[in-house]
């Protein structure tokens, strides 16, 4: 008798553990749920990528551009950019992207988060790219990186 006890206790016991491991997949599930569709609702289709020989832009509408570092000839951070006006480019309210005009540069690259009010001024031996990432300080590490890239070039 004490072992049927013993039994129904062990079976009582694994049908609460059990119950309690669904409910955790099913909240896990949900807070999955919840931050995938955060993140759809605030995805830009931007990026400025940092890799090891070179910066992979994507546009707002997908395009990528390739920029290796030993093509860059400099490189400025720029405080409270004036991107000018677009010319074959982009502007959402999470940035702007695309072909852009302004009456110092010309035509230009930009691939701009709205959030980040500086941004990097690079020039390659044959056009001009400005970019950020989402906030100043990150802005300011990939400002950073570039240099260290061109230091470490010559």
């Amino acid at each position: 008798m004490q072992e049927n006890r013993k039994q129904a206790r062990t079976v009582q016991e694994e049908a609460s553990r059990e119950r309690k491991f669904w409910r955790q997949n099913q909240l896990w599930s949900a807070l999955l749920a919840v931050v995938v569709l955060f993140g759809m609702m605030g995805r830009t289709g931007l990026s400025v990528a940092p890799g090891a020989a070179e910066l992979l832009l994507t546009m707002a509408d997908g395009s990528t551009e390739i920029v290796e570092y030993s093509s860059i000839v400099s490189a400025e951070l720029l405080e409270n950019a004036d991107y000018g006006t677009a010319a074959e480019g982009k502007q959402t309210r999470m940035g702007r992207s695309g072909t852009w005009e302004h009456p110092v540069w010309g035509s230009y690259t930009l691939c701009a988060y709205a959030a980040c009010s500086n941004a990097v001024r690079i020039t390659t031996e044959d056009r001009c790219y400005v970019v950020n990432l989402p906030s100043e300080e990150e802005t300011d590490q990939l400002y950073q990186l570039i240099q260290d890239k061109l230091f470490d070039s010559r």
